[in-house]
């Protein structure tokens, strides 16, 4: 009885799909990615056990493979043979018909016998069992041969702990970018996401040459449409836990109770904003109002706009916003922290300022109309800008003692090496400079470079 890698890796797949709970066919690429190989290469062994009635092949845009219903007790012996055939380990070519009295080969009655026993031993072991420990220990489990002369050939099963050359922490531009350099330069990474991006809420993103107007989505799928190039690169979308740090790298726990292990942390979390309190502003952020002009005021240009900013980020703001639009009105909402002369420089230009304390935004479908103040006064606006206070989306920076910087990003050098050795930061985690999707996605490039510099360094 033969062995072959096409064997092994077939053993994996029918291990995946009896995982499978949901018994939906997975495609051919998915299977594939999961073992690190090429699609062409798997379809020719899952073409086998079609063949061998084990599996079945789903058409369609779904489409893919699952376990056949009545397949539910397959056993190694089963899938070995759907790819090996039923060809003997050992046969003696040797004529014995001139040896006396024509006992035959007492060599090939050992291997025969020897045989027979491994192939009992793997007809009494069915996958849905392997398959129920690889649940029980996590997904990084590996069948290995073990080849043992005991009673017969042994095979065993041995956790397998794999060793990222880096796992990246944050799905946005920052950490895309960061993972198709690392991938490029065949760097084994895994990136985990959340997916729940700051930039939600935005219909369009702008100033990305040759992505402007994108939406946020349609530019993530065209991310990891370019990752799957890539088979060293891989994903999840989930949660992380907990990172510590280990002998030879990091230990990365997902809240789904997975452990993956790395010699190189990125953190590219990100951050979120925090509105001010004023009743109905979720409802037209994103929408008619932003917080930075660069990426949103064109769409406004010349439009009746508002300022709303509680602080003294209004003399840049209130300033830069009279680039794209003379009529502007600016509130403090009930705030009074502007000099005379500082109201006077606005009033010179067109600008009116009101301290009163706002007490809704008005509208409908998300775009702005109306700002009523709590003394009655109202206003007609169509859009404008928010100043919003600005926190890390994660602490992960904090949990593993990387120091912080005074506006509260996580303080790098210029290629994201972070005060913790192995670890590294980049994105809008670091506050660096303006938070844009071009820039988060060249920090991320940069970055991931410095990490290749840094792995090459240690092993060469």
């Amino acid at each position: 009885m033969k062995y072959s890698k096409a064997t092994n890796y077939a053993l994996h797949t029918m291990a995946f799909l009896t995982l499978n709970e949901k018994d939906e066919a997975i495609g051919v690429e998915q299977l594939a990615k999961m073992q690190n190989l090429s699609p062409t290469y798997l379809s020719k062994i899952l073409t086998k056990l079609v063949k061998a009635g084990l599996i079945e092949s789903t058409p369609g845009v779904k489409g893919g493979y699952r376990l056949l219903k009545r397949q539910k007790e397959t056993s190694f012996l089963d899938v070995i043979q759907a790819i090996e055939g039923q060809t003997s380990l050992f046969h003696c070519s040797l004529d014995h018909k001139e040896l006396p009295h024509n006992h035959g080969c007492l060599i090939e009655q050992v291997m025969m016998n020897a045989e027979a026993k491994m192939k009992a031993d793997l007809d009494a072991t069915y996958i849905a069992d392997i398959a129920r420990q690889m649940k029980k220990k996590g997904p990084s489990l590996l069948f290995c041969t073990d080849y043992r002369y005991k009673e017969s050939l042994i095979y065993t099963i041995k956790e397998h702990r794999a060793m990222f050359d880096c796992i990246i922490i944050g799905g946005g531009p920052a950490g895309l970018n960061a993972a198709l350099v690392l991938g490029r330069a065949k760097r084994k990474v895994l990136l985990l996401d959340e997916n729940k991006p700051r930039n939600a809420v935005t219909h369009a993103s702008h100033g990305f040459l040759t992505r402007d107007g994108i939406k946020p989505s349609a530019f993530k799928e065209a991310a990891y449409a370019d990752l799957r190039k890539y088979p060293n690169i891989e994903w999840a979308q989930v949660r992380v836990g907990t990172m510590t740090k280990e002998q030879g790298g990091f230990s990365v726990q997902t809240e789904t109770k997975e452990t993956y292990h790395a010699r190189k942390i990125l953190l590219a979390t990100g951050l979120k904003d925090q509105l001010p309190d004023i009743a109905g502003i979720e409802s037209f952020y994103g929408s008619s109002l932003f917080p930075c002009p660069f990426c949103d005021g064109w769409e406004l240009r010349d439009r009746p706009l508002v300022v709303i900013c509680e602080d003294e980020r209004v003399l840049h703001l209130g300033k830069l916003i009279w680039n794209w639009s003379k009529d502007l009105v600016i509130c403090t909402n009930g705030q009074r922290f502007l000099t005379d002369e500082q109201k006077t420089a606005f009033l010179a230009n067109g600008i009116k300022v009101i301290e009163k304390e706002i007490a809704a935004l008005e509208g409908e479908d998300g775009q702005l109309q109306n700002i009523r103040f709590a003394d009655g006064q109202e206003i007609n606006r169509e859009g404008g800008f928010v100043a919003v206070d600005l926190q890390q989306a994660e602490a992960f920076g904090k949990a593993l003692g990387c120091t912080y910087n005074e506006q509260g990003g996580i303080k790098t050098d210029p290629f994201g090496r972070t005060s913790v050795a192995g670890v590294y930061a980049s994105g809008d985690t670091t506050f660096n400079g303006p938070q844009q999707l071009i820039l988060a996605a060249a920090e991320g490039s940069k970055v991931g470079a410095g990490i290749v510099i840094d792995l090459v360094d240690e092993e060469f």
